[in-house]
């Protein structure tokens, strides 16, 4: 099992970086992502999105079936289908007027340390790309 944890802080609220959350707007802020489907119209414990994703020209499918979910405070799901099953979990806590946003991810198995170094380098540009959108003021439906 290998786990990683990031986190950032932001200038912006908890609502703000919550709406980012939303898995369906990640293809929009963030070129990690290129599909996202979930079918509901908003999320929900139970509810699996499928996945494609990758920061660089290899591209890879996972399902996230939503585990856990407490607005504007914590996501998390668990992944499944791809090369690197395990969990996901986000936690937004207020801090001040604004927020500290963290982000681990468990895998299941050993990761091969270039392989985790390139998982950190995924998550640490994930963060930011979704702190950028939440202090740019696109974080809006």
């Amino acid at each position: 099992m290998t786990k990683i944890s990031r986190s950032i802080e932001t200038r912006v609220d908890p609502m703000t970086i919550w709406e980012l959350l939303d898995m369906r707007k990640w293809t929009a802020i963030s070129t990690i992502f290129e599909k996202v489907d979930l079918p509901s119209r908003e999320m929900k414990v139970g509810e699996i999105a499928s996945i494609t994703a990758g920061a660089g020209e290899e591209k890879v499918r996972y399902l996230a079936e939503i585990t856990a979910l407490e607005q504007e405070q914590r996501l998390e799901y668990s992944r499944t289908g791809g090369p690197l099953p395990g969990k996901s979990q986000w936690q937004i806590v207020k801090n001040g007027a604004g927020s500290i946003v963290s982000f681990e991810n468990t895998f299941h198995d050993p990761l091969p340390e270039p392989v985790k170094k390139s998982m950190e380098a995924t998550m640490d540009k994930f963060l930011s790309d979704i702190k950028l959108a939440a202090e740019n003021g696109t974080a809006t439906p």
